[in-house]
């Protein structure tokens, strides 16, 4: 190996260095890599995980004890969403006398069809409710949304907000939105549920909710790293944790120039650098 190879080899993995140890301080000073749900393999539950705690706070009769603050400030985020898309027939009222409801099984108006199917997420006050099917990294279900656009307009008429929630953009393709209200199998309603669906994701409305969450627990420390520990999962399966973060700024720094891209290129064959290796 030449030598001034060497020593861009070693100018590489010394900028390394310091780009790990930089997020791995940031990881200590925060405890980032102390997630309870990451501790009990729950980070990808979309039930007893995300669907639960999402619930949970949304119930205004929830065991947070705070009514329907945090309900409130989904729908307002929501609501945000849906007037950037200029889609302002679907907007969000508060609901009055809410409960909330995990995987609630549709058991009225069998006889429409396609119909059938268990809720994610379930909020009504009998009069008006909102619909949320729940995705992290389950395949999507034919005419699964139909069926609750099926359901929902029989018991509420047009009084209920079908929210599609994915992880991030990305899932939210327009295959997968035919796929899931029956357009690609010609459905009776199949059009009028993709005009009703409200989509959302992980990576930017439920994060900017988490944290909106969060004003209202300055004085409710329980609560507060709750959620603070469920915002460090939710950056992590969205890939904006400081680990993901971490990842990024080593790529950058690996094609920066052409030195670099040649060092990494030695460096694995030397089997030296693991974390270099392992990007």
């Amino acid at each position: 190996m030449e030598k001034q190879q060497e020593v861009n080899i070693q100018n590489l993995l010394n900028q390394v260095n310091l780009i790990s140890k930089h997020y791995n301080r940031i990881s200590y000073l925060t405890g980032e890599n102390f997630n309870i749900f990451s501790i009990m393999s729950m980070e990808k539950n979309d039930v007893y995980t995300h669907s639960a705690i999402i619930l949970e706070l949304l119930n205004p009769n929830g065991n947070h004890g705070q009514d329907d603050v945090f309900l409130k400030a989904f729908i307002d985020i929501v609501n945000s969403n849906i007037e950037r898309e200029k889609n302002l027939n679907n907007k969000i009222p508060y609901l009055n006398n809410c409960e909330g409801l995990k995987e609630h099984t549709i058991k009225e108006f069998l006889e429409i069809k396609p119909s059938g199917g268990r809720i994610d997420i379930y909020i009504t006050n009998k009069k008006q409710s909102i619909i949320i099917e729940n995705k992290i990294d389950a395949d999507s279900q034919p005419d699964q949304l139909l069926r609750y656009y099926n359901y929902a307009i029989k018991k509420y008429k047009d009084e209920f907000w079908l929210i599609y929630l994915q992880k991030t953009e990305n899932n939210h393709t327009e295959d997968d939105l035919k796929y899931s209200c029956g357009i690609n199998d010609n459905h009776h309603n199949s059009i009028e549920t993709k005009a009703k669906i409200i989509k959302i994701t992980y990576e930017n409305e439920i994060l900017q909710w988490l944290k909106e969450c969060l004003k209202h627990t300055s004085n409710l420390p329980i609560i507060r790293e709750t959620i603070n520990q469920y915002i460090h999962l939710v950056n992590k399966i969205t890939n904006q944790s400081n680990n993901n973060l971490m990842s990024e700024d080593l790529i950058k720094l690996i094609v920066s120039s052409k030195e670099n891209i040649e060092s990494t290129l030695e460096i694995q064959k030397l089997n030296i650098g693991k974390d270099l290796v392992d990007i």
